[in-house]
């Protein structure tokens, strides 16, 4: 009994956080890099990861820097909802955009 509320304990201190903030409400409102395109959240992400740091980009610079999968507007709905699943970017695309 005493390794099960000894391995309770550790799991209590390895709990993240219920919330991390950088900015606050106000600073965010103020502060942040609204959508800049359409399916252009991971260049939004990357330009306020820029900004927080005190660095900045062109749009176009980000944009073309990270990898983004594009929806199928145009394709029936199974195709579609195949192009859905996948859109968007990843971790990793954001990481890459950052560095280029």
């Amino acid at each position: 009994m005493a390794a099960d509320s000894s391995l309770h304990a550790a799991n209590e201190d390895d709990k993240l956080p219920e919330r991390v903030v950088l900015w606050d409400e106000t600073e965010a409102a103020e502060k942040q890099v609204k959508q800049v395109g359409t399916s252009a959240c991971g260049a939004t992400a990357v330009l306020n990861v820029l900004k927080l740091l005190g660095k900045s980009a062109l749009v176009d610079t980000a944009i073309n820097a990270v990898n983004t999968r594009l929806r199928d507007l145009d394709a029936p709905l199974p195709q579609y909802l195949l192009s859905r699943s996948v859109a968007g970017t990843t971790h990793e695309d954001l990481v890459e955009g950052l560095i280029s």
